[in-house]
């Protein structure tokens, strides 16, 4: 069996994307839940997306 070390964690969410942003956002109680615009025909039950904001994800290696 192959052995793994985690040689650190990170954050992408809706409540933020360090630990001081998700932190400040659990203290105050807020959520990253909102009305998701796509969401919003009649035939799809669910309204409401978690979006992430201020993460790019157009670099096509960690390296760009």
């Amino acid at each position: 069996m192959a052995r793994v070390f985690v040689t650190g964690l990170g954050f992408i969410t809706s409540i933020g994307n360090d630990s001081a942003a998700v932190e400040r956002s659990l203290r105050e109680l807020r959520h990253g839940f909102e009305a998701y615009p796509p969401f919003a025909a009649a035939n799809i039950p669910v309204k409401v997306a978690a979006p992430v904001r201020g993460f790019a994800t157009d670099a096509e290696s960690p390296e760009d």
